[in-house]
């Protein structure tokens, strides 16, 4: 099933209302005819830089979007630790399929899995599957020795041109 990198970036918004707040008479100083009659109003506030990050396995990018949006969605609430309640706006998701390199061990995987879940495929038709599976196993271990050989082989080219320079430098030989 594909996975999908998503992000997420969005404002948290919330409404703040002075509550409680009242200047007493400070009684000192020469102030006189003190009067408080203050009046709050609401404030709306915005913070923005919300930013996540996750990764959700998905069968379609239109899947991904939903999962993503069932992780936090546009007018969703949420607590600061403050304990104000903010609200989630100005969501911006995107997603995007991580890209899995195909190689030979995947490609086998894929198929052999498919063949599987094949109804309907007669039984010669899968011997010549499970065939050219094997025959590419096969031949992917070889390619894996041969692999190994070379590089056993470049090592000793490496050592023996080691060797070969050391002996020049004794012998006083210049290139």
């Amino acid at each position: 099933m594909p996975r999908f990198n998503v992000s997420i970036s969005f404002n948290l918004r919330t409404e703040i209302e002075p509550e409680g707040v009242y200047f007493d008479d400070p009684g000192t100083g020469g102030i006189e005819d003190f009067e408080e009659d203050s009046s709050w109003y609401t404030t709306e506030v915005t913070s923005d830089g919300g930013n996540l990050r996750f990764v959700v396995t998905a069968d379609s990018e239109e899947q991904a979007y939903e999962k993503a949006a069932e992780a936090l969605s546009d007018g969703q609430e949420v607590e600061d630790r403050n304990g104000f309640t903010w609200v989630v706006s100005d969501l911006d998701t995107e997603v995007e399929e991580i890209e899995i390199p195909m190689d030979l061990d995947r490609a086998k995987l894929l198929v052999t899995d498919f063949l599987r879940e094949m109804e309907g495929m007669d039984d010669e038709l899968k011997l010549a599957f499970g065939f050219l599976l094997e025959v590419v196993s096969v031949q992917q271990g070889e390619i894996r020795r041969q692999s190994e050989a070379l590089s056993a082989q470049r090592s000793t080219v490496s050592a023996l041109e080691s060797q070969v320079l050391r002996l020049q430098g004794e012998a006083g030989v210049t290139a």
